[in-house]
């Protein structure tokens, strides 16, 4: 059970998600709260298996405000986690604004537990020197929202900051987010050969957010960095080999070649600020609030999945 044995009931956004979905789970399984979503598509596979958990969904979308009321009506928590658009990077902060608003509107919500990403720790909004143009308007929204939570906030709130998830090693992500790095056995990154490389798993995010949600006096007003290791690029790709029987090896870009490059990789592999994305996670305190994921552990527990993508 929670620390805070009171029953409570949780509006979880993105419950269909990878971290949304396990935070739902987890409230279930561990404390028993009630959880409260909404969905596009209620008949759906995935929504029919949260309701099997006994997770309450309804219509409705982050575009539609008053949807959102009619859901939340009841909860006294809320878990915030927006989703990335490729298309308008922009749309992210309407989301979550619009979340944030209609949890002012209900008028019961006394804790939020928002999820960003670390790269918001080194981002500096509008710096064209250290970041491209995508990461920058990916950022600047992500930032909106933690405001919006956190700004004369009614509530008790946590950020979350998460760090580079784990399956994006996997097929397919990693051929977005390290091109060619499956063919040439080259991952090339802004990382250098002493930058602390952060990995988390998106199961392990929803663990440290249900810590959160339990102990919401001891973590009010916190930000933290979220990982379940930190390890060098060569250490990964090491346990990476280990795994699948090859080699790989690191390219540590230049700063001219990031210059050059960075409006058409990836953010995660153009980001000059990522090699300090280590600096604020404090895996101490994180391992003393759940039992997290290591990579090693990660490839072992997606062994099968890992020999596909790298075969």
């Amino acid at each position: 059970m929670a620390p805070n044995s009171r029953a409570h009931s949780v509006f979880v956004t993105g419950v269909t998600g990878n971290i949304g979905g396990s935070v739902a789970r987890l409230l279930r399984e561990q404390y028993g709260w009630d959880v409260t979503s909404t969905v596009r598509d209620i008949d759906s596979p995935g929504a029919k298996a949260l309701t099997a958990l006994g997770v309450r969904l309804l219509p409705g979308n982050w575009d539609d405000i008053p949807s959102l009321v009619t859901a939340m009506s009841g909860s006294d928590k809320l878990f915030l986690c927006t989703a990335t658009h490729v298309e308008d990077a922009g749309l992210e902060q309407v989301h979550a604004v619009n979340i944030v608003r209609a949890a002012q509107s209900v008028g019961t919500i006394e804790q939020v537990v928002v999820c960003t990403s670390v790269g918001v720790f080194s981002h500096q909004e509008g710096d064209s020197s250290q970041h491209s143009t995508f990461f920058d308007k990916v950022m600047t929204a992500k930032r909106a929202g933690e405001r919006a939570v956190t700004e004369n906030a009614p509530w008790r709130w946590t950020i979350l900051r998460p760090a580079i998830f784990m399956t994006n090693f996997l097929a397919p992500q990693v051929d977005y987010f390290s091109p060619g790095f499956r063919a040439s056995g080259v991952w090339r990154s802004t990382m250098t050969a002493n930058s602390p490389l952060a990995l988390v798993l998106p199961e392990d995010i929803a663990k440290i957010a249900v810590a959160v949600f339990g102990r919401d006096e001891e973590y009010h007003g916190r930000v933290l960095g979220v990982a379940g290791d930190v390890l060098t690029v060569e250490d990964a790709l090491s346990q990476l080999g280990d795994r699948t029987k090859r080699c790989y090896t690191p390219y540590y870009m230049s700063d001219d070649e990031i210059d050059e490059q960075k409006e058409s990789l990836c953010f995660t592999v153009a980001e000059k600020s990522l090699r300090h994305m280590a600096n604020d996670i404090d895996l101490n305190e994180l391992r003393s609030m759940a039992n997290l994921t290591s990579f090693k552990d990660f490839l072992e527990k997606e062994e099968e999945s890992v020999k596909l993508a790298y075969t």
